[in-house]
């Protein structure tokens, strides 16, 4: 349950044992996800959508990958971080993006079309379009050839 809900466009798949959820919880409604045509969301994914997760169309997410749009708030130190609340982060994936094994997409995130996220990076802020990000954090590690952009 979420505001939005969860919507996956035409011809898009779902693998096993992948996890979509809008919302954590009832008493605060999450915004949820949209699922562009023609995306491939893979197996074991875990995709929630509290603050929001936009993925374009002709996506490929290869197994495992996880995409947040919350943080918990914990700046202070004499609350217990679960009682801090939580702030939410829309985060967006752009057009024909390629998001690889165990990738973890953070809150806020935003991923340019074309991009290529290398398994295993962890990606924390914006991926300029048509680049290939790799490590911890993810940084720029190269440029998708032949474009014009």
């Amino acid at each position: 349950m979420s505001a939005d809900g969860i919507r996956i466009g035409s011809n898009s798949t779902i693998d096993d044992f992948a996890v979509l959820r809008g919302s954590g919880v009832v008493r605060n409604l999450g915004v949820g996800i949209l699922i562009g045509e023609k995306s491939s969301i893979g197996a074991f994914n875990v995709v929630l959508g509290q603050g929001g997760v936009v993925i374009g169309n002709d996506c490929l997410l290869g197994p495992n990958v996880t995409i947040v749009s919350e943080n918990h708030n914990f700046e202070d130190a004499s609350i217990v971080i679960r009682a801090q609340g939580e702030t939410r982060l829309p985060t967006r994936i752009g057009n024909d993006v390629w998001i690889g094994a165990g990738a973890v997409i953070l809150g806020g995130s935003v991923i340019g079309d074309g991009a290529v996220v290398a398994a295993g990076a962890v990606v924390r802020g914006e991926v300029p379009p048509y680049s290939i990000v790799g490590g911890v954090p993810a940084r720029v590690l190269g440029r998708r050839t032949g474009i014009s952009k």
